[in-house]
C-alpha cells in the first residue's frame, strides 16, 4: 500500500518571517497553497491514501478562511479514488469532525476520539488510529490499543524515550512501539520530520508540512511511503518557505566592509546549498538566522551593519531569495580581561563581572549571582508579558539565557568605555 503521509497543516496560518522587501505573493507562501501542493503530489504518485496526523485547521483561523482550499482538495482527491484518513490534533479536537461532516464523511473520514478505529483502505491495507479528544494530551494514549494486526497505526502522539516532561503531547515511549503487531506508526505531534526504525517497526513522525517557527530549519513537507518498505519512505519538501541558522566567525576579518561581505558569502554559501536540495522545485524563500562570534574590532558598529543587511538584503538563485530575519551578535571586542581586572573603576568592575560570566564553576560572587538572578526575572518578565502571549513561542528564558545575554551586554559596555576612556 503507497500513502501520503503529512501533519501539523495549520490551515489559516501564515508562515511567520516574511520580509516585506521581498515582494513575495502571500497566496504562493501560505499553507492551503502546499496543501494544494499536496493533493497534487497525491495524484501524480497515485498513493492510495492521504494519511493526516492531526492539527490540520490551525486553532487561531479555524472559522472560514481554511474550509474552502480544504473542500476543494478533498473533492480533488475523491474524484480520483483517493480517500483522505485523518486524526484530530490538539488544535483541531473540536473543528476537524464538523469539517468533515460539512465536506462528506465519504470522503473525508476522521478516526473517533472516544475509542479505536480501524479502517479498510481499499482493499489494499488497513489502519487502525485514533484521534486526540482534548487540547491537554494527558493520559496513556495507548490504554485500550488493540492487539490485531493492522499495516499502519495513525495518532496525534510524540514519540519519547520514556522520560518525558509531564508537558508532552501524548507520548508514545519507544519501548512500546514492538509490543503492538503495527509495521508502521505515524505519529503527528511533533513538528519536525523524522523516520526512526525501532526494531522491525519504522515509525514516522511527518512534522509541520510549513515550518510554524524559525526555530524549524532545515526541509518539510509531505512523505511518500510504501508500507511493505516503509524504511525508505521519503521526505518530499514542499514548503515555500526554509528557515536555516547561519554561523559565522568575524574572528580576523580586519575591515567592516570585509565582514559585511563575509555575512554576504556566508547567506550565498547557505542559499546554493539549500537551492540545489530542492528536488520539488518548490522552495522559494530561505530565511536566515544569523549567529556572529568571535573577536572583533567593530563591536559598536556590528548593530547598524546588520540591522540595515536584515532590511534591505536579498539575495537571489535559481529563482530562490534568501534574507535575514534576525541576529544574534555574540562577539566581542579583543580586549584581555587579565589586564583590567585590578582597576577599581567601572572597566574593573564589569571585567570582574565578564571574569564569572565566562567561568563555568558554579561559585561566583553574591553580588553577581544576584544580578544575573534580577536579569532572569527582568527576561522572564518581559516573556509573559500579556502583550506578546499571541506571539511569544519561544522558551522561556533560563540562568543560561540570561547569563548569555548579560554576556553579550557587558561586553559592549566595556567596549564603549574602553572607546571613551582609554586604558591606561
Amino acid at each position: 500500500m503507497r500513502i501520503l503521509c503529512a501533519s501539523n497543516l495549520h490551515l489559516g496560518r501564515r508562515i511567520p518571517g516574511i520580509l516585506d522587501h521581498l515582494n513575495l505573493d502571500p497566496a504562493r507562501i501560505s499553507t492551503s497553497a502546499v496543501w494544494d501542493q499536496l493533493v497534487d503530489i497525491a495524484v501524480t504518485k497515485n498513493v492510495d491514501a492521504v494519511l493526516l496526523g492531526g492539527n490540520v485547521i490551525d486553532r487561531e483561523n479555524r472559522q472560514f478562511e481554511p474550509l474552502g482550499p480544504l473542500e476543494r482538495g478533498v473533492t480533488t482527491l475523491e474524484r480520483h479514488g483517493i480517500p483522505v484518513i485523518a486524526v484530530a490534533g490538539n488544535h483541531d479536537f473540536d473543528t476537524l469532525g464538523p469539517v468533515a461532516r460539512d465536506i462528506g464523511e465519504d470522503a473525508f473520514d476522521i478516526l473517533a476520539a472516544d475509542s479505536w478505529d480501524r479502517l479498510a483502505i481499499q482493499d489494499v491495507g488497513s489502519i487502525v488510529g485514533r484521534s486526540a479528544g482534548n487540547a491537554s494530551g494527558t493520559g496513556d494514549l495507548l490504554a485500550g490499543l488493540p492487539g490485531d494486526a493492522a499495516d499502519v497505526l495513525l495518532v496525534h502522539g510524540s514519540l519519547t524515550d520514556g522520560h518525558a516532561p509531564a508537558t508532552t503531547f501524548q507520548p508514545v515511549p519507544t519501548s512500546s512501539i514492538e509490543t503492538f503487531p503495527f509495521p508502521l506508526w505515524i505519529l503527528g505531534h511533533q513538528r519536525e520530520p523524522d523516520l526512526m526504525v525501532v526494531g522491525e517497526t519504522v515509525v514516522i513522525e511527518p512534522g509541520a508540512i510549513c515550518p510554524l517557527d524559525p526555530t524549524e530549519t532545515g526541509p518539510h513537507g509531505i512523505w511518500i511511503v510504501d508500507t511493505e518498505d516503509a524504511a525508505n519512505g521519503t521526505l518530499l519538501a514542499i514548503s515555500p518557505v526554509q528557515f536555516e541558522d547561519v554561523e559565522i566567525d568575524v574572528t580576523g576579518v580586519d575591515t567592516l566592509e570585509a565582514i559585511e561581505n563575509t555575512v554576504v558569502a556566508a547567506l550565498n554559501e547557505t542559499l546554493a546549498r539549500v537551492a540545489g536540495e530542492d528536488i520539488q522545485g518548490q522552495l522559494l524563500c530561505v530565511l536566515c538566522a544569523v549567529h556572529l562570534s568571535g573577536t572583533t574590532d567593530y563591536q559598536q558598529e556590528l548593530p547598524a551593519l546588520m540591522r540595515d543587511l536584515a532590511r534591505t538584503l536579498d539575495i537571489q538563485q535559481q529563482g530562490v531569495v534568501a534574507a535575514i530575519t534576525s541576529v544574534v551578535i555574540d562577539t566581542r571586542p579583543d580586549i584581555d580581561l587579565s589586564s583590567l581586572l585590578g582597576r577599581p573603576d567601572p572597566v574593573g568592575e564589569i571585567a570582574r563581572l565578564l571574569m564569572t560570566l565566562e567561568s563555568e564553576q558554579d561559585e561566583h560572587p553574591v553580588a553577581h549571582d544576584a544580578l544575573i538572578q534580577r536579569t532572569l526575572t527582568r527576561l522572564q518578565a518581559v516573556h509573559r508579558a500579556r502583550v506578546f502571549a499571541t506571539v511569544a513561542n519561544d522558551p522561556e528564558p533560563d540562568i543560561g539565557i540570561a547569563r548569555s545575554h548579560l554576556r553579550r551586554e557587558s561586553w559592549n559596555v566595556l567596549d564603549a568605555l574602553i572607546r571613551q576612556r582609554g586604558v591606561e
